[in-house]
Formats: C-alpha cells, structure tokens, sequence
C-alpha cells in the first residue's frame, strides 16, 4: 500500500517575489518554536502529533499522540493505494 506521509514543521507567510528570490541557505521564521509539536499528515489528512528529534545524526520524527479516527486512517490507506 502506497501512502503520502509528511511533517509540518510550522508555516511561514511570504510574497511571491519574496518567495522566489529566497537562495540557498536562507532562513524563514516559521510560526512554531522548534520545542512544539508538529503535525504528521497522510495522504494530507492529519495523522498524529509528534517531535523532531536528532537521532545519531539524523533527523527523525517521534510520535507523541495519533489524533486520527481509525476510519480517517482506513480512507487515507484506500485513497493512496493506488486503486
């Protein structure tokens, strides 16, 4: 089963002008304090609430708490399996 699964970290509110001249390296204040919790989506549908950790180097997520009905999460696997 093929699902869509992503973090958001906080959001950011920018012109498009702005947007488009951001260059490598830029950084954007986002509306989160790096201690809160983020949002985990499937298929774009919110899924859990978690926190971003460092593990041996590597960024990983750590979910706290599933906020999702177990019917959100049966719609979310059939809509992003592909059938």
């Amino acid at each position: 089963m093929n699902v869509r699964l992503w973090a958001e970290l906080g959001r950011a509110r920018l012109p498009l002008a702005q947007t488009v001249a951001l260059g490598s390296g830029a950084i954007v204040d986002l509306d989160k304090e790096p201690e809160d919790e983020l949002d985990v989506l499937v298929n774009g549908m919110p899924f859990a609430k978690g926190k971003l950790l460092l593990v041996d180097g590597e960024w990983a997520i750590r979910l706290e708490r599933i906020v999702a009905a177990p019917a959100a999460v049966e719609q979310a696997s059939s809509s992003g399996s592909g059938a």
